[in-house]
Protein backbone atom coordinates (compact mmCIF):
# COMPACT_ATOMS: atom_id res chain seq x y z
CA UNK A 1 0.00 0.00 0.00
CA UNK A 2 1.32 3.55 -1.13
CA UNK A 3 1.44 6.59 0.96
CA UNK A 4 0.25 9.83 -0.30
CA UNK A 5 2.93 12.91 -0.95
CA UNK A 6 4.02 14.48 2.10
CA UNK A 7 3.18 17.83 3.04
CA UNK A 8 5.43 20.19 2.71
CA UNK A 9 8.71 21.82 -0.08
CA UNK A 10 11.62 20.34 1.69
CA UNK A 11 10.80 16.32 0.93
CA UNK A 12 10.43 16.88 -2.85
CA UNK A 13 13.94 19.11 -3.13
CA UNK A 14 15.83 16.56 -0.96
CA UNK A 15 14.18 13.34 -1.23
CA UNK A 16 11.22 12.32 -3.50
CA UNK A 17 10.19 9.00 -2.04
CA UNK A 18 11.01 5.56 0.31
CA UNK A 19 10.06 2.45 -1.88
CA UNK A 20 10.36 -1.28 -1.78
CA UNK A 21 10.76 -3.38 -4.25
CA UNK A 22 10.01 -7.13 -4.28
CA UNK A 23 10.85 -10.23 -6.69
CA UNK A 24 7.60 -12.04 -6.86
CA UNK A 25 7.87 -15.20 -8.82
CA UNK A 26 4.65 -15.10 -10.60
CA UNK A 27 4.58 -11.23 -11.86
CA UNK A 28 8.16 -10.50 -11.21
CA UNK A 29 9.51 -7.51 -9.50
CA UNK A 30 7.00 -5.09 -8.55
CA UNK A 31 6.87 -1.87 -6.12
CA UNK A 32 5.54 -3.30 -2.99
CA UNK A 33 4.96 -0.28 -1.01
CA UNK A 34 5.74 3.57 -1.12
CA UNK A 35 6.85 4.25 2.78
CA UNK A 36 7.00 8.00 2.01
CA UNK A 37 6.69 10.84 -0.90
CA UNK A 38 4.98 9.54 -4.22
CA UNK A 39 5.75 7.80 -7.33
CA UNK A 40 3.84 7.73 -10.55
CA UNK A 41 3.30 4.69 -12.36
CA UNK A 42 6.57 5.75 -14.89
CA UNK A 43 8.67 5.78 -11.75
CA UNK A 44 7.39 2.86 -10.27
CA UNK A 45 8.30 1.15 -13.67
CA UNK A 46 11.74 2.49 -13.70
CA UNK A 47 12.07 1.13 -10.03
CA UNK A 48 11.20 -2.30 -10.73
CA UNK A 49 13.18 -2.36 -13.76
CA UNK A 50 16.32 -1.60 -11.99
CA UNK A 51 16.16 -1.56 -8.37
CA UNK A 52 17.40 -5.39 -7.63
CA UNK A 53 20.33 -7.11 -9.53
CA UNK A 54 20.02 -9.28 -12.47
CA UNK A 55 21.33 -12.20 -10.30
CA UNK A 56 22.29 -13.27 -6.53
CA UNK A 57 23.46 -16.43 -5.55
CA UNK A 58 22.17 -17.09 -1.96
CA UNK A 59 22.03 -14.83 1.18
CA UNK A 60 23.99 -11.38 0.45
CA UNK A 61 23.20 -7.94 0.79
CA UNK A 62 24.04 -5.42 -2.22
CA UNK A 63 23.67 -1.76 -2.07
CA UNK A 64 24.14 0.71 -5.81
CA UNK A 65 22.40 3.68 -7.44
CA UNK A 66 20.77 4.24 -10.88
CA UNK A 67 20.08 7.01 -12.89
CA UNK A 68 16.28 7.86 -13.66
CA UNK A 69 17.03 9.85 -16.71
CA UNK A 70 14.42 13.07 -17.14
CA UNK A 71 11.42 12.18 -19.00
CA UNK A 72 9.66 13.35 -22.20
CA UNK A 73 6.90 14.61 -20.68
CA UNK A 74 9.10 17.07 -18.72
CA UNK A 75 9.01 14.75 -15.39
CA UNK A 76 12.77 15.79 -13.81
CA UNK A 77 15.20 12.82 -13.54
CA UNK A 78 16.80 11.79 -9.79
CA UNK A 79 19.10 8.80 -8.37
CA UNK A 80 17.69 5.98 -7.07
CA UNK A 81 19.70 4.58 -4.23
CA UNK A 82 18.98 1.07 -4.23
CA UNK A 83 19.83 -1.45 -1.36
CA UNK A 84 18.95 -5.06 -2.13
CA UNK A 85 18.86 -8.17 0.21
CA UNK A 86 18.34 -11.62 -0.48
CA UNK A 87 17.79 -13.51 3.27
CA UNK A 88 15.94 -17.38 3.17
CA UNK A 89 12.64 -17.43 4.01
CA UNK A 90 11.40 -20.90 4.33
CA UNK A 91 7.83 -19.48 3.58
CA UNK A 92 8.30 -18.23 0.13
CA UNK A 93 8.35 -20.94 -2.98
CA UNK A 94 11.91 -20.44 -3.63
CA UNK A 95 12.90 -19.95 -0.02
CA UNK A 96 13.98 -16.80 -0.63
CA UNK A 97 12.89 -12.82 -0.08
CA UNK A 98 14.56 -10.86 -2.61
CA UNK A 99 13.69 -7.18 -2.02
CA UNK A 100 15.39 -3.90 -2.23
CA UNK A 101 14.97 -0.58 -0.10
CA UNK A 102 14.92 2.41 -2.37
CA UNK A 103 15.52 5.97 -1.74
CA UNK A 104 14.57 8.07 -4.73
CA UNK A 105 16.23 11.87 -4.42
CA UNK A 106 16.77 14.57 -7.20
CA UNK A 107 20.02 14.81 -5.92
CA UNK A 108 23.64 12.59 -6.17
CA UNK A 109 24.76 12.28 -3.32
CA UNK A 110 27.03 9.07 -2.02
CA UNK A 111 25.80 9.58 1.31
CA UNK A 112 22.48 8.16 0.31
CA UNK A 113 23.36 4.77 -0.98
CA UNK A 114 25.13 4.33 2.85
CA UNK A 115 21.99 5.54 4.53
CA UNK A 116 19.94 3.16 2.36
CA UNK A 117 21.45 0.50 3.39
CA UNK A 118 20.70 0.94 6.72
CA UNK A 119 17.13 1.33 6.03
CA UNK A 120 16.88 -1.33 4.24
CA UNK A 121 17.70 -3.83 7.53
CA UNK A 122 15.55 -1.81 9.78
CA UNK A 123 12.69 -2.09 7.37
CA UNK A 124 13.30 -6.33 7.17
CA UNK A 125 13.35 -6.26 10.57
CA UNK A 126 10.94 -4.08 11.79
CA UNK A 127 8.38 -3.41 8.57
CA UNK A 128 6.80 -0.84 7.58
CA UNK A 129 5.97 -0.05 10.67
CA UNK A 130 9.51 2.08 11.21
CA UNK A 131 8.85 4.87 8.69
CA UNK A 132 5.42 5.86 10.27
CA UNK A 133 7.02 9.07 11.22
CA UNK A 134 9.46 9.24 7.90
CA UNK A 135 7.35 12.35 6.61
CA UNK A 136 7.96 14.67 9.72
CA UNK A 137 11.37 13.24 10.24
CA UNK A 138 12.27 14.09 6.47
CA UNK A 139 10.91 17.26 7.04
CA UNK A 140 13.45 17.75 9.48
CA UNK A 141 16.70 17.12 6.76
CA UNK A 142 18.44 20.13 5.29
CA UNK A 143 16.40 21.67 2.06
CA UNK A 144 18.88 20.68 -0.37
CA UNK A 145 22.70 19.43 0.30
CA UNK A 146 25.17 21.43 1.57
CA UNK A 147 28.84 22.01 2.37
CA UNK A 148 30.06 20.44 5.60
CA UNK A 149 28.97 17.54 7.45
CA UNK A 150 25.51 16.73 8.31
CA UNK A 151 23.58 13.88 10.51
CA UNK A 152 20.19 12.82 9.24
CA UNK A 153 17.86 10.85 11.28
CA UNK A 154 15.85 8.63 10.15
CA UNK A 155 13.39 5.29 11.43
CA UNK A 156 15.33 4.94 14.49
CA UNK A 157 18.95 5.14 12.08
CA UNK A 158 21.23 8.33 12.22
CA UNK A 159 23.61 8.53 9.40
CA UNK A 160 26.48 11.32 9.64
CA UNK A 161 28.75 12.31 6.63
CA UNK A 162 28.82 14.52 3.75
CA UNK A 163 25.97 15.70 1.04
CA UNK A 164 28.44 17.93 -0.89
CA UNK A 165 26.97 20.97 -2.97
CA UNK A 166 25.45 19.68 -6.64
CA UNK A 167 23.35 20.46 -9.06
CA UNK A 168 19.83 18.76 -8.86
CA UNK A 169 19.38 15.86 -11.45
CA UNK A 170 16.50 17.65 -13.08
CA UNK A 171 19.51 20.21 -14.30
CA UNK A 172 21.87 17.11 -15.48
CA UNK A 173 18.74 14.79 -17.31
CA UNK A 174 19.80 12.70 -14.34
CA UNK A 175 23.38 12.23 -15.10
CA UNK A 176 26.50 13.69 -13.02
CA UNK A 177 28.69 16.67 -14.56
CA UNK A 178 31.84 15.44 -16.19
CA UNK A 179 33.79 16.02 -13.34
CA UNK A 180 32.26 13.89 -11.24
CA UNK A 181 32.00 11.12 -14.01
CA UNK A 182 35.54 10.90 -14.44
CA UNK A 183 35.60 11.00 -10.25
CA UNK A 184 33.76 7.77 -10.26
CA UNK A 185 35.65 6.04 -13.16
CA UNK A 186 39.11 7.03 -11.20
CA UNK A 187 37.41 4.90 -8.49
CA UNK A 188 37.38 1.78 -10.81
CA UNK A 189 40.77 -0.23 -10.69
CA UNK A 190 42.66 -0.45 -13.82
CA UNK A 191 40.56 2.08 -15.37
CA UNK A 192 43.18 5.40 -15.30
CA UNK A 193 45.25 4.23 -17.93
CA UNK A 194 42.59 3.67 -20.57
CA UNK A 195 40.34 6.70 -19.60
CA UNK A 196 40.92 8.47 -22.71
CA UNK A 197 40.42 4.98 -24.83
CA UNK A 198 36.80 5.09 -22.95
CA UNK A 199 36.49 9.24 -23.85
CA UNK A 200 37.17 7.86 -27.81
CA UNK A 201 34.38 5.28 -27.82
CA UNK A 202 31.76 7.24 -25.69
CA UNK A 203 32.33 9.84 -28.33
CA UNK A 204 32.18 7.21 -31.48
CA UNK A 205 28.89 5.87 -30.02
CA UNK A 206 30.71 2.47 -29.50
CA UNK A 207 29.16 0.09 -27.15
CA UNK A 208 30.13 -1.11 -24.01
CA UNK A 209 29.94 -3.58 -21.28
CA UNK A 210 29.99 -2.89 -17.42
CA UNK A 211 31.49 -5.87 -15.57
CA UNK A 212 32.29 -6.49 -11.87
CA UNK A 213 31.52 -8.75 -9.06
CA UNK A 214 30.43 -5.46 -7.30
CA UNK A 215 26.88 -4.25 -7.90
CA UNK A 216 28.39 -1.08 -6.25
CA UNK A 217 31.15 -0.41 -8.68
CA UNK A 218 29.23 -1.30 -11.95
CA UNK A 219 26.72 1.44 -11.13
CA UNK A 220 28.99 3.94 -10.39
CA UNK A 221 31.18 3.06 -13.23
CA UNK A 222 28.07 3.26 -15.36
CA UNK A 223 26.96 7.04 -14.06
CA UNK A 224 30.69 8.23 -14.73
CA UNK A 225 30.72 6.73 -18.45
CA UNK A 226 27.44 8.35 -18.35
CA UNK A 227 28.65 11.88 -17.28
CA UNK A 228 31.34 11.21 -19.84
CA UNK A 229 29.21 10.85 -22.35
CA UNK A 230 27.23 13.85 -21.95
CA UNK A 231 30.09 15.29 -21.90
CA UNK A 232 31.35 14.56 -25.02
CA UNK A 233 28.09 15.23 -26.93
CA UNK A 234 27.87 18.92 -25.54
CA UNK A 235 31.35 19.51 -26.13
CA UNK A 236 31.01 17.83 -29.82
CA UNK A 237 28.02 20.54 -30.40
CA UNK A 238 29.79 23.53 -29.40
CA UNK A 239 32.15 22.82 -31.64
CA UNK A 240 30.24 22.38 -34.28
CA UNK A 241 28.19 24.96 -33.29
CA UNK A 242 31.81 27.12 -33.55
CA UNK A 243 32.63 25.80 -36.84
CA UNK A 244 29.22 26.84 -38.42
CA UNK A 245 29.32 30.33 -37.29
CA UNK A 246 32.91 30.50 -38.33
CA UNK A 247 31.89 29.75 -41.93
Amino acid sequence: MGVGPIAGTQLAMLVKALAVVTLDIEVGCRCEAVLAGSLDEEDREALEAGALPDSAAGEAEQSFVISLPARPDGAAGGFAYCAFCCRRDQHLPRGYLQQAFVLVSPFYAPLFRRLASLLARTYLDQGAAAFASAADELLAWPSAPTDGPVQLYLAGVTALGSLRSSLPAALLNGALEYGEGVGLLLRCPGLLPRLWALWELLLCGRPLLVHSASAALCSEATLGLAACREHARCGLGASIGRMTAGT
